[in-house]
């Protein structure tokens, strides 16, 4: 990772994905590849430490990631994913200065867009940082560290939204227009997921080699 300094990318895969049915969401297949797969090696390609929140003991998670990336597991996975998040930022208080977090069911969002959301990061630990496209606030997104606190203090599954409103309201959160309309697309259900294989085969997605983290 070329970082010198402690940020990560969150890397969200407790969920059940009830709509979606059968098979949890991060293991569904796009490209051939599990989504929490894909978002990891997002996080990789922009040269940021990956870290994936899991259900305890998610084996089949842990199979599906590259060798060497770390894993959060949240005891309290069925209460949704404020508790993921909370989980991550209690785990990340004392070895982060930041953190991106990043929904393992956005596989369009362009490695770009992680490394122009960590740029300066070292400097920003009193900002939150949103991507806009189309005028719309998408996902991931960077947390500075003084923010850590309210993340620890979410529960349920309303997301980090809460955070981001008392960031809006103290002026300190930063918009940062890109052109990603990857930040504004999630696989909800099974529509969306159908949605994203069409994409997916129309745009002839070549997946990079298989390689380690380190």
């Amino acid at each position: 990772m070329s970082h010198n300094f402690a940020l990560y990318v969150v890397v969200l895969a407790a969920g059940r994905g009830s709509r979606l049915q059968g098979r949890p969401k991060p293991l569904r297949l796009l490209g051939g590849r599990p989504l929490v797969r894909h978002a990891v090696d997002l996080a990789i390609m922009a040269a940021i430490r990956p870290i994936v929140v899991t259900k305890p003991n998610d084996k089949r998670i842990r199979a599906a990631l590259p060798q060497g990336v770390p894993i959060i597991e949240n005891p309290n996975d069925a209460h949704g994913m404020g508790m993921s998040i909370a989980c991550a930022a209690t785990h990340l208080a004392d070895k982060a200065k930041a953190l991106i977090l990043l929904p393992c069911d956005m596989p369009f969002v362009l490695p770009s867009t992680l490394a122009a959301l960590a740029r300066k990061a070292d400097q920003s630990e009193e900002w939150v940082r949103a991507p806009y496209f189309a005028s719309q606030r998408g996902l991931p997104v960077f947390f500075g560290r003084n923010h850590f606190r309210c993340l620890m203090a979410l529960t349920k599954d309303r997301g980090a939204s809460d955070c981001l409103e008392r960031a809006r309201k103290n002026n300190r959160l930063s918009r940062l227009n890109i052109n990603d309309p990857g930040v504004l697309f999630d696989i909800d259900d099974r529509q969306t997921l159908a949605r994203a294989r069409r994409i997916w085969k129309r745009r002839q997605v070549t997946l990079p080699p298989a390689k380690l983290y380190a």
